[in-house]
């Protein structure tokens, strides 16, 4: 057939319709879709009369009702096609400017509403358009090449099997197909068939408890989508054949993978949740080829797991999302020590604990309490500290401290401290601590914080759908602790400089020997001190103690000097100026004398004796003097 056949044969198919739409009754053709029906179908029969062309349009729209921002349907899935926004059925914000942008071209009031003059407007533009292909084309990323192309196998993707879906989550892949196309040709999937079934007895069936809404995904782009509520019940299931928009092609001799996912309802009920699953059914698919024929497949081409159906576990929030709290104590924290304290007024801000809060999973957090504890050697708390301070991220809350015990638990509320799923934040415990008083404060009391397990047990905090993480399992765990910090109005501060060990190999077994050594920094604070210069293993106070570990009875040694000022007071000792600082040698050697005295060993400083007065009278320094000591050693 020639072409100009085919263009007069087009001409007389428009004569004639237009000369009935004169002559016939008005019921018959009183509106414009009416009329390019009656065109469509004369140009197909012209098709079928030229035997190697058809013609389409490339879209249909029938406008029945006022379309705006929150509708959905399918009236709004065919709407979107015609405008050029994304063909999920949902009216949301990028549908409304692509809506408003059509008005405005066709001349028409840009209020983003689809009312009767955009539906006329919207049918005319969608189905004037034509467009003129062949069962030979080979162009386009929506045309199908080829004329008889086939679904080889639909295959389940068992990644996709118990998925967790907590209540509010949206878009969670719960289960996956991937469908493999013949080499004949082309083909493009226009729907699938999805049902939910609920096996669990006594549990609620119905979909909508479940979830809002179900999608279809052709790997990271959705192309189809359908609400809960549009589901057809039959015998306490739930199906919905799901119609694809036209970009859901596989290539011939290729294969697609293929998700559906739902968005879950934001509360389950306590029943729906011990339920705790539903099983979701691919039943059918429908495909056409080139040539235009359309297939329908719900036999063994579908895996058997796609038909039987694949496991949904629905969950808390909190356990989708394995949301996670978990405390632990800063390095940086400080150790124990002396703090010094002023006898007139109040020391601000003294940092008792350094911690670090951190969020796992995938939910944030609001933290609204967080207790800590407070702990002294004192009579009562209140005496040693009225004021505690919760740095939380830079963000600073305080409260005051009352408790005339010498324990208590300070609760830090009203934080409405926000956390971002999978951060970590840093927080300190400050305190503000009063003068010392003879009777009430004293030199040489304590004061200690942490953040106990009990503690971060009953920390306030939520997750986004405003429920507490559990207490139980491991949703929460650690737990921050501070040592002792010693206040007085003077005192001195170690630091370890170094350590030393040499070991001399007897000629038998039990007869080998070690010289140990440790130098450490002495640091006078808020006065000049005077330390020790005796030192030996054990003894009263007025000696510098250190031990050494290991088996049997060898022969022990030692000598301290001052590395820096061999200078001896009128009293023997060594005096350190306020604010300067010294440094000591000890020096500990082992000889063994027997088999016994064989084995691992070491030398450890274990306290530092010390006075503001130049007398035999001293104080002995013990705190933070776990790293004070030198490496092991095995001697024979």
């Amino acid at each position: 057939m020639t072409t100009n056949f085919k263009k007069t044969l087009a001409v007389l198919a428009l004569v004639a319709v237009a000369s009935f739409g004169a002559v016939a009754p008005k019921a018959h053709a009183d509106t414009i879709s009416d009329l390019q029906a009656q065109i469509a179908a004369l140009m197909a029969q012209i098709s079928a009369l030229s035997g190697n062309t058809t013609t389409t349009t490339t879209c249909s729209y029938t406008h029945t009702m006022t379309l705006k921002q929150g509708s959905k349907g399918a009236q709004v899935m065919a709407m979107q096609k015609v405008i050029g926004a994304t063909a999920d059925g949902n009216f949301g914000p990028n549908t409304k400017a692509k809506l408003m942008a059509f008005q405005a071209s066709k001349g028409l009031v840009a209020d983003g509403v689809a009312g009767p003059m955009t539906g006329a407007a919207l049918t005319a533009s969608c189905t004037t358009t034509t467009t003129t292909t062949t069962t030979t084309t080979t162009g386009g990323s929506t045309t199908l090449n080829g004329n008889f192309g086939s679904i080889d196998a639909v295959t389940n993707l068992s990644a996709y099997n118990n998925e967790e879906v907590g209540e509010g989550q949206d878009g969670v892949k719960v289960a996956g197909f991937q469908v493999e196309a013949s080499n004949d040709g082309d083909i493009r999937l226009n729907a699938v068939k999805v049902t939910f079934s609920q096996p669990a007895t006594g549990a609620s069936n119905r979909l909508n408890r479940y979830v809002d809404g179900v999608s279809i995904w052709m790997g990271d782009t959705k192309v189809g989508s359908a609400s809960a509520d549009d589901f057809s019940k039959s015998n306490n299931m739930y199906s919905k054949t799901i119609s694809l928009d036209s970009s859901a092609i596989v290539r011939a001799d290729k294969d697609a993978k293929f998700y559906i996912s739902v968005d879950a309802v934001n509360t389950l009920d306590s029943a729906d949740i011990s339920a705790e699953m539903m099983v979701v059914k691919l039943d059918s698919v429908r495909y056409e080829d080139g040539s235009g024929v359309v297939t329908t497949i719900s036999d063994s081409t579908i895996d058997s797991a796609l038909t039987t159906g694949v496991r949904v576990d629905f969950v808390s929030f909190g356990t989708s999302s394995d949301t996670k709290l978990k405390i632990s104590t800063d390095s940086d924290s400080p150790s124990a020590g002396i703090v010094v304290a002023d006898d007139n007024n109040t020391t601000k801000d003294v940092v008792l604990l350094k911690g670090k809060i951190r969020l796992d999973g995938t939910s944030d957090v609001n933290i609204d309490q967080f207790p800590v504890t407070l702990a002294t050697n004192a009579t009562s708390l209140s005496n040693v500290t009225g004021n505690l301070t919760l740095v939380l991220d830079g963000d600073k809350y305080s409260e005051s401290v009352t408790s005339t015990a010498n324990s208590a638990t300070i609760t830090f509320d009203n934080l409405d401290f926000d956390m971002n799923a999978g951060d970590t934040v840093n927080f300190e415990v400050r305190a503000d601590v009063n003068k010392i008083q003879l009777g009430s404060f004293d030199e040489g009391d304590t004061l200690k914080a942490s953040v106990s397990t009990y503690n971060v047990t009953n920390i306030d905090v939520e997750n986004e759908q405003g429920d507490q993480l559990s207490t139980t399992g491991s949703t929460r765990s650690g737990s921050a602790t501070g040592e002792d910090q010693t206040f007085r109005t003077n005192g001195i501060m170690l630091s370890l400089v170094s350590t030393d060990t040499q070991v001399t190999s007897g000629n038998s077994n039990g007869d080998d020997a070690a010289t140990f050594t440790m130098k450490f920094k002495v640091t006078a604070v808020g006065d000049n001190v005077y330390v020790s210069t005796l030192a030996g293993t054990t003894g009263p106070t007025t000696k510098n103690i250190f031990s050494v570990d290991g088996a049997g009875s060898p022969t022990i040694t030692s000598a301290i000097v001052n590395s820096t000022d061999t200078t001896r007071s009128t009293g023997g000792n060594w005096m350190i100026e306020d604010g300067q600082s010294e440094t000591l040698t000890l020096t500990v050697a082992r000889q063994n004398a027997s088999a016994g005295d064989a084995g691992l060993t070491r030398a450890n400083l274990v306290s530092v004796a010390w006075n503001t007065n130049d007398s035999t009278t001293y104080t002995a320094y013990s705190s933070n003097m776990d790293a004070f000591h030198t490496n092991y050693v095995t001697l024979n």
